[in-house]
């Protein structure tokens, strides 16, 4: 069901083939046509994004597939993609993920186009199809990698050149439209096995800006919503949050339903509090909404994936997600039936846009004590500025081997916290593993706990009421023995060194009328966490490296790296964790993706400051090595220069080359720190050449320009010295062309 996913259309294409035949009929006119050129000061539009009245240009270059043939299957990678279509049974395929943002209320007219030269290459062997996702459930899945149908199709996978969706969200604390672009420099034929490649696509995006801006009000920064119940309980957070210039407004539920402040809209008490929400951001220009209660005291609304599971789960973003890409109410019913988040359910489908438009967190509190628990966690926190204290440098790293049958002997969990730990920089792990006998006994977390942490990382398996995991290769012990229950967690003695948990695991944040294992983390009155992130619903993954790739452990790995990237508050790390995913994979996302997405929740106060004002410092990298390659050659021909930089944080890195002719290479990357960087250059013009090449980080941070290689280009081509010859002749004899004898 292609193109339903979001606000998602299927491209129109138009590239050029040059025919080699052709340009031999033409060589001829190859000089005059040169010289003309020169004559007339010609100029080539340049390679970099432009941005004009009501359109973007964007020109992506791409360099020769790498072709890499293994036992069975091929593998293909570009240097210049970032990412991967994943989807099960069909061909595993690089692509690049770009992103553009408008002003709320921007409408995307259209978009062309066109690539450069594409080249049709026959394989030896067929293109390795993506893995199925895996349950992250409590039993081990062993599953098998399998061509789909689309192997015995003639038609070219992807269907175009590029895919793209739109929707409405928040960019640095604004509203906006995100336009995704995903450009694919690789095709592939299955029946013919024929990979089709180009080494660039350039794009225009069409647009008509917003006649004015819709948030024009700043009244309130925080909504809370609840039951009339809890409003003695909630008062002190009230008074809290004021105290921290967080304006704030509570709202109970009967005052929502009985249009006290705005006119009741909705189908139902969900829909009723949704619009609700709308109404708050365009009339009081709200940023965060903490919704208070369990299922049972302020609705939850269910999604309906189909994921060949389980039916239906619980999906907090639906109160988030306000506007589709259109700016219009996102209903998540388009087809009107009273399912929601419909994809492939029962062969239906709903278009759903799913960036928060909110920053949004749920307290499911049961009674009046838990909310009273939570508000003295709340208020304790943030007056002790809890991300300044020494114990919050801490991260509890809990892992081990998720899935045992991956056939590169990576244990999953383990993987993914040291992914995690070395996003976080200034942060000490304290890694409670099973390769390292840390999940040998619960007593090992307790006491990390106790220490204090200010985040917790748990990856593996799990369920509403416990955590666990394996050991390396065997899916029959499970680690810590007994689990780690809900009955442990309401033990923890940690006082006030709260962490804020992250949990990749099956249905641990599925909250109901006696909380969950996630819930229990903030319902423990003597310590436990200040926050929880997880899933609501079975979650799925990857096996081996491939584990942050997608599903729940690129989910997991985002939020620490949304974190890293210097937000302030818990509401602002789960939107830019969900922001990532959206923009990463948003026009290739499947049923799993979306669930894994509409079922991620945060169990904790959104507007609650967890950091300083200022992100991690950040060093840039070092100067990189001189460029490496021939300093002699001809010019009409490609010549390839390496080189490479170290980065003291460890960050990816991107280069740019100076090649010494007024031209410049595009930013190439991302590399990892040490790994060498290849890049080619053609020189038109014979002299004598200065090339020098500069890197950056992943977070913008230059280094300076490496020393100069001086090359030189006195060699000429056959072709070019009898080009040159006939510009002299036309230009000496004053004539048009050369008599036949010449020519």
């Amino acid at each position: 069901m292609e193109g339903n996913l979001f606000k998602s259309t299927k491209l129109k294409e138009a590239y050029s083939i040059t025919d080699s035949n052709g340009e031999k009929m033409k060589m001829k006119l190859m000089s005059m046509l040169i010289l003309a050129l020169f004559i007339s000061g010609a100029t080539v539009s340049g390679m970099y994004p432009t941005i004009e009245k009501e359109s973007v240009d964007i020109t992506l270059s791409f360099s020769k597939p790498v072709i890499d043939y293994h036992e069975e299957y091929t593998r293909i990678e570009v240097k210049e993609a970032n990412s991967f279509e994943m989807s099960a049974g069909k061909p595993i395929l690089p692509f690049n993920s770009t992103v553009l943002t408008f002003p709320f209320g921007t409408k995307i007219d259209g978009i062309d186009v066109k690539t450069g030269e594409v080249i049709t290459k026959q394989l030896d062997k067929k293109i390795m199809p993506a893995s199925p996702p895996i349950p992250l459930n409590m039993q081990n899945v062993k599953v098998e990698i399998k061509e789909g149908s689309i192997y015995e199709s003639n038609e070219a996978y992807p269907s175009g050149w590029i895919t793209y969706n739109i929707g409405a969200g928040i960019e640095k604390g604004k509203h906006v439209v995100f336009f995704s672009i995903h450009a694919f420099p690789c095709r592939y034929i299955p029946a013919s096995n024929e990979l089709l490649y180009t080494d660039k696509i350039e794009i225009k995006v069409k647009y008509t800006p917003p006649e004015k801006p819709l948030m024009q009000n700043d009244e309130y920064d925080l909504l809370i919503i609840a039951p009339s119940e809890f409003l003695d309980e909630l008062h002190p957070l009230v008074e809290h949050k004021e105290s921290c210039n967080i304006t704030t407004k509570i709202v109970t539920l009967d005052e929502i339903y009985g249009s006290v402040y705005f006119t009741t809209q909705g189908r139902d008490d969900a829909e009723r509090i949704k619009y609700f929400i709308k109404n708050a951001i365009e009339e009081w220009g709200i940023k965060y909404v903490l919704l208070v209660g369990n299922a049972d005291k302020l609705p939850a609304r269910d999604a309906y994936v189909n994921d060949g599971e389980e039916a239906y789960f619980i999906s907090d973003l639906y109160y988030a997600d306000i506007y589709d890409g259109e700016g219009n109410f996102a209903s998540w019913d388009t087809n009107g039936n009273n399912y929601f988040a419909e994809y492939n359910y029962s062969g239906r489908y709903d278009t759903v846009d799913l960036y928060p438009d909110v920053y949004i967190g749920r307290l499911a509190c049961k009674d009046k004590n838990e909310v009273t628990i939570v508000v003295n966690k709340i208020v304790s926190y943030e007056t002790l500025e809890a991300y300044n204290e020494g114990w919050f440098n801490n991260i509890i790293l809990v892992g081990g081997d998720t899935f045992t049958d991956d056939d590169n002997g990576i244990d999953e969990g383990e993987y993914v916290n040291q992914r995690v730990l070395d996003a976080l920089r200034n942060f000490n792990g304290v890694k409670i593993w099973a390769s390292n006998g840390g999940l040998s006994s619960i007593a090992n977390i307790d006491q990390a706990f106790y220490e204090g942490a200010g985040f917790a990382d748990f990856s593996g398996h799990g369920s509403p009421t416990s955590f666990a995991t394996h050991p390396h290769g065997n899916d029959k012990i499970w680690l810590p023995p007994g689990f780690v229950k809900t009955s442990n967690v309401r033990s923890f003695v940690n006082r006030n060194k709260l962490p804020i948990i992250i949990l990749n695991a099956c249905s641990t944040c599925k909250f109901s009328r006696n909380g969950c294992f996630g819930w229990t983390f903030l319902s423990n009155p003597d310590g436990g966490g200040i926050a929880t992130c997880g899933n609501t619903g079975l979650g799925w993954g990857y096996k081996g490296k491939g584990v942050t790739s997608g599903l729940c452990g690129l989910m997991e790995l985002n939020s620490f790296k949304s974190y890293a990237s210097g937000i302030e508050t818990l509401g602002e790390m789960w939107k830019e964790t969900l922001n990532r995913y959206l923009n990463k994979l948003g026009g290739s996302m499947g049923a799993h993706d979306h669930k894994t997405v509409e079922e991620w929740i945060t169990f904790g106060d959104p507007s609650l400051k967890i950091s300083s004002h200022s992100p991690p410092t950040n060093n840039p990298p070092e100067k990189p090595e001189r460029p490496v390659g021939d300093i002699k050659g001809k010019i009409g021909k490609e010549y390839q220069y390496t080189t490479s930089s170290i980065d003291p944080d460890g960050d990816s890195l991107y280069y740019l080359f100076d090649w010494g002719d007024g031209s410049y290479s595009e930013w190439l990357g991302p590399y990892e720190s040490g790994e060498t960087v290849n890049a080619s250059h053609v020189w038109e013009k014979r002299g004598t050449y200065e090339i020098k090449v500069k890197a950056k980080d992943e977070y913008g941070s230059q280094s300076n320009w490496s020393d100069v290689l001086v090359i030189s280009m006195p060699k000429l081509p056959i072709r070019a010295v009898f080009d040159m010859i006939t510009e002299w002749l036309l230009q000496f004899f004053g004539i048009k062309s050369l008599p036949p004898l010449f020519t």
